[in-house]
């Protein structure tokens, strides 16, 4: 049981990044190839459980909260993009 919430764990926190790189749930759903509204939901339980706001939601997309930015900055200093996947997430946003 520990190993699946792990790997639960990894999946939401890359979901989160995925959503914070594009700036948009639907982009996000697209890169990583899932529904949008399972991954909407998602990232709102895990807000739920952790009890803090990821992002806010917009007409437009997603404006990050200061938690996602050192997140993201983190994310980026362990796992640096591959050179392709970099190029791909700056057309993204």
């Amino acid at each position: 049981v520990r190993r699946e919430s792990a790997s639960l764990d990894l999946r939401l926190m890359l979901a989160s990044a995925a959503v914070a790189e594009s700036r948009s749930f639907s982009k996000a759903a697209r890169r990583m190839q899932v529904a949008q509204p399972p991954l909407s939901r998602h990232i709102s339980q895990l807000e739920n459980e952790i009890g803090v706001t990821l992002f806010v939601r917009t007409t437009t997309g997603v404006q990050l909260t200061l938690i996602v930015q050192q997140f993201l900055q983190s994310a980026r200093e362990v796992f640096p993009p591959r050179a392709g996947e970099a190029r791909t997430a700056e057309k993204n946003l």
